[in-house]
C-alpha cells in the first residue's frame, strides 16, 4: 500500500471519529431528555395522563412514545383567558395578621397550544395593600400532559373610581418548581397579568418569559 492511500485512510478515520465523537453528546442530550420526560407514564403513571383532546392513552407504550415525540415548553402554556372564580380572605391563608393583607385564590381555563389542549390554572397568595406585593404565593397549571407548580410573586395595583369601585391589575411571575410528565425538563418564567373590573368578568394573558 502507498504512503498516500496510507495517509488517506488516516484522514478518513480521523475525519470519522471526530464526526462519531461530536454527534454521541447531542444524542446523550436527546436521551436524556426522553428519558426524563417519559419517566411519569412508568409504574402506572400512564394512566394519570391523556392525549391534548382527553382521550386516555391506551398503555404505558402509547405514553412514553407520545411523550418522547412532543416535547412541550412554556410557550405552549400561553394564552388569555376571560372569566374565573375567586375569593379573598382578610390575613388568612399564609399572610401575617397585619395591616390589610388579604388572601387571594383564583381559578380559570384557557385554551392552550394543540400539544398541551385546555389548561387550568390555580393561583393563591398574600395581596399585601400596604405595598402592593403579592407574595408568598403558589401556582398549579394542569394539562391533560402534565402540569407544572411553583411559586408565584409580583405586584398589583388597585385604582378606586368615584363611586369607590375598586379595579385590580395583577403583574406576576410564575417560576416553575416542578413538572411532571410532559413538563419535566421545562424550565424559564411565565409572565401572568391580570384586569379585575368591579362589575365585569375578570381577563388576563400568560405569556412565556424564556
Amino acid at each position: 500500500m502507498s504512503r498516500r492511500s496510507v495517509s488517506f485512510l488516516f484522514v478518513g478515520a480521523a475525519l470519522l471519529l471526530v464526526i462519531l465523537c461530536g454527534a454521541a453528546p447531542v444524542g446523550a442530550a436527546q436521551s436524556a431528555a426522553a428519558s426524563s420526560g417519559t419517566a411519569a407514564c412508568l409504574h402506572g403513571g400512564w394512566r394519570s395522563f391523556s392525549d391534548p383532546q382527553g382521550h386516555p392513552f391506551r398503555n404505558q407504550g402509547q405514553c412514553v412514545t407520545w411523550m418522547r415525540f412532543h416535547p412541550v415548553t412554556l410557550a405552549d402554556l400561553a394564552g388569555s383567558f376571560t372569566g374565573g372564580t375567586g375569593s379573598s380572605e382578610p390575613n388568612g391563608g399564609t399572610c401575617p395578621a397585619v395591616g390589610a393583607d388579604y388572601y387571594l385564590t383564583f381559578d380559570t381555563t384557557y385554551p392552550g397550544s394543540a400539544a398541551v389542549g385546555t389548561v387550568a390554572l390555580h393561583y393563591e397568595g398574600c395581596a399585601h395593600i400596604q405595598t402592593d406585593e403579592f407574595t408568598p404565593g403558589t401556582f398549579r397549571i394542569s394539562t391533560n400532559v402534565g402540569s407544572l407548580s411553583g411559586t408565584a410573586t409580583g405586584s398589583f395595583t388597585a385604582t378606586l373610581d368615584r363611586n369607590f369601585d375598586v379595579t385590580l391589575d395583577f403583574f406576576l411571575a410564575f417560576t416553575p418548581t416542578s413538572g411532571p410528565g410532559a413538563f419535566a425538563n421545562t424550565t424559564g418564567v411565565l409572565g401572568f397579568t391580570q384586569h379585575v373590573p368591579p362589575f365585569s368578568p375578570t381577563t388576563g394573558t400568560i405569556i412565556a418569559q424564556m
